[in-house]
């Protein structure tokens, strides 16, 4: 484990910096731990013990620049200058997690050279004795290297600046560069979102470019990547009332979250989307005339990868039978 996370940091350290590196980190540590939940917290307001963070779980970043009060937490004790490490019953003298789950807990002060600590990171996992094999050296050289990038953060700009930038790249980090669209990774937030809700049942579909490479191998990428363009532009047009989310998944693949619609109605508004792209590309001095397919699926409490699989396999029935189809 050890070796392992500390090649990855490393790295991570020569070829990015600020939130990048400190993302990355935390998602490495998370891995490395099997899959922990693992939290940077930057200080706001000592009174309150409010603190500023992001977090990520089984790898990957689930909450990035929220805010949330540490008072009955171990992180607490980290500000009174402490690096704890417990191996099981974290709950036992915290309350607030009793019944959590969460046995292992390793935390540690993040310093300013001149203002103390100012931050601090903190990693649970729901299984005891986790981090045994966190030696003392690759906890400090986490510490170490979190420090650099934080101090260097909260010497350039004042917290509310730090915040607003958090804010700026989470939306940033959320949206597909070249089409504007929500991503994949915007996709994997709501839907997490949407299963902390009363109400999460509804319809999702995935949906393609039909023939897209022979548009790339016989126009050229640029043609490729205006059809792409235009794809957000349609459906938005189509979503105004909010019914649904559109996502690029990637290439020339794309999705349509709809909660609390049924499959018959999800249907129903991509076959108006498909006419409205066909009116719109029929005079359409720049874009060849282009199809998709799509397939849908409906939900409830069900895991996303779970219900892209299912609207993936009706997609390709869609192809099969000829394109241009919803299925």
């Amino acid at each position: 484990m050890n070796s392992n996370i500390v090649k990855k940091i490393i790295n991570l350290s020569l070829n990015c910096s600020g939130y990048e590196f400190i993302n990355g980190v935390i998602e490495t540590v998370s891995n490395g731990t099997n899959g922990s939940f693992c939290f940077l917290g930057i200080l706001k307001d000592a009174e309150a013990d409010i603190v500023m963070g992001c977090m990520a779980h089984q790898g990957a970043i689930t909450r990035e620049s929220f805010e949330y009060c540490m008072t009955d937490q171990p992180c607490r004790l980290i500000y009174d200058d402490q690096t704890l490490s417990i191996p099981c019953d974290v709950h036992k003298d915290f309350l607030r997690k009793n019944g959590s789950g969460l046995e292992s807990f390793i935390g540690f002060p993040i310093k300013h050279p001149k203002k103390g600590i100012l931050a601090h990171f903190a990693s649970y996992h729901q299984d005891q004795n986790q981090y045994d094999d966190l030696s003392p050296d690759c906890v400090e050289m986490i510490q170490s290297l979190l420090a650099r990038e934080v101090n260097t953060m909260l010497d350039e700009f004042r917290l509310d600046q730090i915040k607003q930038n958090a804010d700026e790249w989470r939306q940033a980090a959320l949206v597909d560069p070249l089409t504007k669209a929500m991503n994949r990774r915007a996709l994997s937030s709501d839907w997490e979102q949407m299963l902390q809700g009363e109400d999460c049942s509804g319809s999702l579909a995935v949906i393609d470019i039909d023939f897209f490479k022979k548009i790339n191998d016989s126009l050229g990428h640029d043609v490729g990547d205006l059809c792409l363009q235009i794809m957000p532009d349609v459906f938005g047009a189509l979503a105004k009332d909010g019914a649904f989310t559109f996502y690029r998944l990637g290439g020339e693949e794309f999705c349509v979250l709809a909660p609390n619609m049924n499959q018959g109605e999800l249907r129903d508004r991509l076959k108006e989307t498909q006419s409205a792209l066909a009116a719109q590309l029929k005079d359409h001095k720049t874009l060849p005339v282009f199809t998709f397919s799509a397939g849908v699926s409906s939900f409830d409490r069900a895991s996303l990868s779970d219900i892209l699989r299912e609207a993936d396999e009706k997609l390709y029935e869609a192809k099969r039978n000829g394109r241009n189809l919803v299925v």
